[in-house]
């Protein structure tokens, strides 16, 4: 099979949307408790990866249509992969396959 990409940011594999987290505010004050992506930004590792200049260009990257082929990314920009590989266990990001 080809390698995984990031097709669209916070989608799920079934294309289910769940929370945008760069639509609102860092602070997570208004956000419900039950938010998963509430939850996911009070980890400060998971906070620091989305607050990222680098991974702030690359999620407006994303949202504009382009694909990201993690095997390049890991290859040319290891310290942006480990932070996207963040968001991803964090289920900030989706992967398309």
């Amino acid at each position: 099979g080809s390698p995984a990409s990031i097709a669209n940011p916070l989608l799920e594999l079934e294309g289910a949307q769940v929370a945008r987290p760069a639509s609102r505010a860092v602070s997570t004050q208004h956000i419900p408790p039950d938010d998963p992506a509430a939850k996911a930004m009070a980890d400060p590792k998971v906070s620091e990866a989305f607050q990222d200049p680098e991974v702030q260009a690359l999620l407006s990257r994303l949202y504009a249509g382009q694909n990201l082929e993690m095997h390049e990314l890991a290859r040319e920009n290891p310290r942006l992969f480990m932070k996207v590989q963040i968001l991803l266990d964090a289920g900030l990001l989706g992967t398309a396959r």
